[in-house]
């Protein structure tokens, strides 16, 4: 599952978890730099991408890519370009179903390379923020 990425203090991250008893104290959050801090909820910000913005995100997941393509097995070779582009059509289509559900299909694809030691756990990081940009950015559009 892909988390919501959160914006704090110009540190980009993803909530963990929430200390809430009748109001909401404090929210932790990991870091996309590897540290995990805590914020007042008032100093979050749910990251907003314009659609150029998640145009460059696609583009930057698929050129990432196509530069570890040698590394992947041949139906990922094959698979995953097909699945970028169709996370590219959802996002012209403003198609949230479809975007959220090729996300995941690459997300979870790419983590399972990164298991298998296919591409390295930094590769794997940085494209899993683009991915978490692209999924929460589709899912936060209006109809």
């Amino acid at each position: 599952m892909i988390a919501q990425p959160f914006l704090a203090k110009k540190e980009h991250g993803k909530v963990i978890n929430i200390d809430k008893g009748i109001i909401i104290t404090k929210v932790e959050v990991s870091l996309d730099n590897g540290d995990s801090k805590s914020y007042p909820p008032g100093d979050l910000s749910f990251e907003e991408l314009t659609q150029e913005e998640v145009r460059a995100e696609i583009k930057n997941v698929t050129n990432r890519v196509e530069k570890v393509a040698s590394q992947l097995s041949q139906q990922m070779r094959t698979e995953l370009p097909n699945h970028l582009r169709f996370i590219a059509e959802a996002e012209v289509s403003n198609d949230k179903e479809r975007a959220a559900r090729e996300c995941n299909y690459v997300a979870n694809n790419l983590e399972d390379a990164s298991r298998d030691e296919l591409v390295t756990k930094d590769w794997w990081k940085n494209t899993r923020i683009s991915l978490e940009k692209i999924y929460w950015a589709m899912k936060g559009r209006p109809l």
